[in-house]
């Protein structure tokens, strides 16, 4: 039995279509009927552009909060620090514990003291002679011989997560960086340059002693580490560094007064 096709479904030969437009416009109608599939599109289109929408608003939802909540600042606790692309994401900050500027040198703390003094002595040193069993068993250092953080100079004065950086992460900074000695707004010392993402820190050379003495002529500088020497209790870890030489060094007397440059994860 044959069969005819019903004027209001779409036909899926577009030479029948055209026929029966043609045959209708014949019979007095101008223009076609409108079907099922002319009806549909709208609501179709709406459909696309909600959905679109949609998405639009989740993207930029998820944008925002990664943003608020994933974006690192530049400071932390009123403290400026640079990413250096170290391997263990360990930031260094722009100046040292008392400056205001890169330049200025700061404060100088015996190891394990967290506050300057007029002069610096074996006599006057808290630690100093002091070795690896009595400093764990008064608090002074954890198991690993790194500084607590009620005796860390950084931690005491900025507060926060800053501290003193350890001997493996002075290592990790010699390793991961280039140092060139130069003379920054009058002041002499190292600039620091990451091998990952040149941005650097500088650090100005200074004498050992609490005068802060600084400035074009003044040719080495020594940094305090958190981390205690092992089996010498004369001594501690530090940066030192000099016009040719810019290193970790691991006899740093522990009553001499270091300057500080907190770090933070």
């Amino acid at each position: 039995m044959a069969t005819t096709q019903n004027e209001n479904q779409p036909s899926a030969n577009p030479a029948q279509e055209q026929a029966n437009t043609s045959a209708l416009n014949s019979k007095g109608y101008p223009f076609p009927p409108r079907t099922a599939t002319t009806e549909a599109q709208p609501k179709q289109n709406k459909s696309k552009l909600k959905i679109y929408i949609g998405i639009g608003v989740a993207v930029l939802i998820a944008a925002v909060w990664f943003f608020v909540f994933f974006s690192e600042s530049d400071q932390l606790n009123g403290h400026e620090y640079v990413d250096l692309g170290l391997p263990s994401g360990l930031k260094w900050a722009t100046c040292n514990v008392g400056a205001t500027s890169p330049e200025e040198v700061g404060d100088h703390f015996a190891w394990g003291e967290t506050s300057s003094k007029e002069t610096y002595t074996d006599k006057n040193s808290d630690t100093y002679q002091k070795n690896m069993r009595w400093l764990i068993t008064n608090g002074y250092v954890d198991e690993k011989g790194n500084l607590t953080m009620a005796h860390d100079a950084a931690n005491k004065n900025w507060g926060g997560v800053w501290r003193m950086p350890t001997e493996a992460e002075i290592l990790e900074l010699v390793n991961n960086t280039t140092s060139t000695w130069t003379v920054q707004n009058g002041v002499a010392g190292r600039l620091v340059t990451s091998n990952v993402n040149g941005n650097s820190i500088f650090l100005p050379a200074s004498n050992l002693v609490p005068d802060n003495v600084f400035g074009p002529d003044v040719e080495g500088g020594g940094y305090g580490c958190a981390t205690a020497h092992q089996t010498d209790s004369r001594y501690a870890f530090g940066l030192n560094f000099n016009p040719y030489f810019f290193y970790r060094d691991w006899d740093f007397n522990r009553y001499d007064g270091y300057t500080v440059r907190p770090v933070t994860k």
